[in-house]
Parts: C-alpha cells; sequence; structure tokens
C-alpha cells in the first residue's frame, strides 16, 4: 500500500456513477454518506470534509437525466456530473455508452482538474472507476501530484462473474483484469470491504494483507431513531396492498433490493407456490435484470401471494421496510466473499426478523447468528425456503423476538452513525 500523504485532504471526493436522485441501493447509501459527512465536520479547520460527488446523469426515472444539472449544490454537498446525457435503463448498448462516456469523463477531471491534497473515496460502481482512479495517479506521478485514494468494494468484478460461470479464468482479458485490480487495490491507502468475507477473498486472491484492509459494513439509509417506528398493518404502504393481504392472520415476507444477478429471485417465486396453501403474501420490492424473468415466472404460476413494486424513494424507505413481518435476503453461494447484500441493515434497523438463504461464512450468516436475529439457510433450494416459511408462519412470538433483537444488533454494531464515524477517522488520517 502507498503511504499516507502528509496533509489531512480539506476536500473528499466520492465517485459513484448512481447517486441522490437515483433510488437504488447504491444511490441511497453513499447519498445519505456524503450528506452526514458534509454536515459533520470536525471543528479544526484542516480536517474538515468538504464533500464533492463526481457523478453520471440519472436514469433511474425516465427523463431525469435531461433535466438533471452539470453542477448542483444538493445541501452541503456539491454534485458534478459528466458523461452523456442518456438512459442507461433502456439497453445494454446504451448502459455500455453511458458507462464509458462516464469513464471518460472521470480520467479527465482525476487527471488535470483535482488537487493533490484531495483524498478521493471510489466505490466500485461502475467496476471500472477505481481502475481509472489508479490510471489517473500513474498520469499524475509524471508530475509529482499523485493524491491519496481509497477503494470501497461493494462488489467485485470480474469475480462474480467467474464464480456465476459467466466467463472463464482462460481468457486473457480476465486475466489482464484481475491483474490490473492487483495494482489497483495494491495503491490505494485502503481498501474498504463490506465484510468478513469479502476481506478474506482479498487476502486469497488479490494478496492483500490485513493492515491493507478495513472492513466497515454498509448500514441503513434510513435512520430508525428519526423514523416513526411502527408495525406493520400501520404503514402507509400496508394500506396499499390487495386486500388478500391485509387479513390479520397473513405473515407478510418482504424482499426489498436489488434483483440481479447476484440474488436468486426465481427462487422466492417457487417457493411462494409451494406455500400458496397458508395466508403468506410475499412483498417484491425493488428492480433489476432478474425482476422481469421473475414476475413472468410468477404470472404463470397463476400466483396471488405476491405483490411487486419499483424501488421506493428514500423519504418512504421507513415505512415500506417496517410493511413486514419477516424480510428475506437472498446470497447466491457462489459469489460468497465477492459481495454482501446491503438490504440486511434496513431491515435490522427497521426492527424485523431475517430469514437469509446464505453460505453459513456469508458476514450476513455470521451476524445473524452472533445476534439470533433470523434463520439462516446454507440450502438455497425453494424447498428449504417454503420448508422454513413454513416453521416460522405457526411460530409468530419467535418471529416477533427476532425482530426485536435486529433492532438492538443495529443500535449496537451497525448504526449509520458507527459507519459515518469509521469512514470520518479513516478519511482524516495524517
Amino acid at each position: 500500500m502507498s503511504k499516507n500523504r502528509e496533509k489531512t485532504a480539506d476536500e473528499v471526493i466520492i465517485i459513484t456513477q448512481v447517486f441522490h436522485p437515483d433510488t437504488q441501493a447504491t444511490s441511497q447509501l453513499l447519498s445519505t454518506l456524503a450528506t452526514a459527512l458534509s454536515r459533520s465536520q470536525p471543528q479544526n479547520e484542516t480536517q474538515s470534509l468538504k464533500i464533492t460527488v463526481l457523478a453520471s446523469y440519472p436514469s433511474k426515472v425516465r427523463g431525469q437525466a435531461k433535466r438533471a444539472q452539470s453542477l448542483e449544490q444538493w445541501g452541503d454537498v456539491l454534485i458534478k456530473r459528466g458523461g452523456l446525457k442518456i438512459d442507461s435503463k433502456k439497453s445494454l448498448f446504451h448502459r455500455a455508452f453511458s458507462y464509458l462516456s462516464y469513464l471518460l469523463w472521470l480520467l479527465y477531471v482525476l487527471t488535470f482538474k483535482v488537487n493533490k491534497n484531495h483524498r478521493i473515496l471510489v466505490v466500485t460502481n461502475p467496476p471500472f472507476a477505481p481502475l481509472i482512479v489508479y490510471i489517473a495517479t500513474r498520469l499524475r506521478s509524471l508530475t509529482r501530484s499523485s493524491f491519496a485514494y481509497y477503494v470501497l468494494l461493494h462488489d467485485i468484478y470480474p469475480d462474480g462473474l467467474l464464480a456465476l460461470g459467466k466467463i472463464k479464468s482462460e481468457y486473457w482479458w480476465v486475466k489482464l483484469w484481475r491483474s490490473l485490480n492487483r495494482q489497483t487495490f495494491a495503491a490505494a491507502e485502503r481498501v474498504i470491504t463490506l465484510g468478513r468475507d469479502m476481506s478474506e477473498h482479498c487476502k486469497n486472491v488479490y494478496q492483500l494483507s490485513s493492515d491493507d484492509l478495513t472492513v466497515i459494513t454498509n448500514w441503513s439509509p434510513v435512520d430508525f431513531d428519526l423514523a416513526k417506528k411502527c408495525q406493520a398493518s400501520q404503514t402507509d404502504l400496508w394500506q396499499q396492498l390487495p386486500a388478500n393481504a391485509q387479513n390479520p392472520k397473513v405473515m407478510l415476507v418482504q424482499y426489498s433490493g436489488n434483483m440481479g444477478l447476484w440474488h436468486d429471485i426465481d427462487g422466492i417465486v417457487e417457493a411462494a407456490d409451494l406455500v400458496k396453501d397458508l395466508p403468506i403474501h410475499f412483498l417484491m420490492i425493488g428492480d433489476g435484470r432478474r425482476k422481469p424473468s421473475a414476475q413472468a415466472y410468477a404470472q404463470s404460476l397463476d400466483l396471488n401471494n405476491m405483490t411487486w413494486l419499483p424501488f421506493q424513494d428514500l423519504d418512504k424507505l421507513s415505512d415500506s421496510l417496517q410493511c413486514t413481518h419477516l424480510s428475506l435476503v437472498s446470497q447466491r453461494p457462489e459469489v460468497l466473499g465477492i459481495m454482501v447484500p446491503s438490504k440486511y441493515y434496513g431491515i435490522l434497523a427497521s426492527g424485523r426478523a431475517v430469514l437469509a438463504q446464505a453460505p453459513a461464512q456469508s458476514e450476513i450468516a455470521l451476524s445473524i447468528k452472533e445476534h439470533q436475529c433470523g434463520v439462516v439457510l446454507s440450502d438455497p433450494s425453494p424447498q428449504a425456503l417454503a420448508a422454513q416459511l413454513r416453521t416460522l408462519y405457526l411460530d409468530r412470538e419467535q418471529v416477533d423476538q427476532m425482530g426485536i433483537h435486529a433492532y438492538h444488533a443495529y443500535q449496537k454494531e451497525y448504526s449509520f452513525s458507527q459507519a459515518v464515524n469509521l469512514f470520518r477517522a479513516l478519511l482524516n488520517k495524517n
């Protein structure tokens, strides 16, 4: 790892392609973090955190990109946007162009516009963003004006694609990609992982040491100390559910978050089919490439025990997370150490029990066992999920007790304020 610079940065630049007002999980997490860091400045002026975010134009809501400004002051956070104003959700072609234009703009800004005393926090969104930062530091080293940077790993590519069999390790470009990752991580001040399993993966695959790594788990983008805590039937979202879901005997089971490559959404649909004889209703909130096929699968099974909703805006998130009795977390066993489901921490903060289909050594599984806030299923099959749902339906008192443990765990170890303090301490190091 490179040595810490002598002067503490007076500005922190956060690099993330998605940011406010986008509504996906990464945007919500980074938006709340940036806001908190900018408002929680230490008294010492040399250690103040002035936050600038380098993001692309939002595209989650159609037409949003065209309305967004290239320069925006959002509270105490300065947002600078670059790349093309296109809707990246239209097709893979549009997404590729969005990524490429953003990365080229990012390289230009980092090479020519950033002060060497700035500290950079770069998120793996998109996956090549850390590499662009590394290339910029190499170019700037020619004039001895390199800056310090920190890598925040949300997902690790190409490792995830390799684990799922989408690509092969023998490909020359895969070998090159992993080699560049190794150089990028080694040159960083610190690599921040989301869990113990991810740190172990980085040690085994990228030869990083414990001194190179810092674990900072994700957090809830909603502060439930301030939000109104309530029962599922007291939420606004509950009032919008179909009549068959509002029966007091119904156990609401919620999946809220990304429905992408790492998650077995079809398996949840199959489990819903296996328990359709019980008053259990599934509330599926979020978006992702697996959602359309999962919805089509549910429709083909003629299921009336599933409700599908898009991502909820941040101001509605506390309400939606509490609109359940039991929350699902899904992590495919192949991606152990490659990703950590961020939804888990919002579930804890909302005081709901967790039913996780996850590898036994994953960060999520370890945490659930340590805090007795849910049930871990190492068996990823829909049959195992359905069987456990039947068991929990018959023991609603246990479900409620696990929810209490979940909230206590969040307050003790995973609160937003703790995460902010860890980031601030790391970024303020001399």
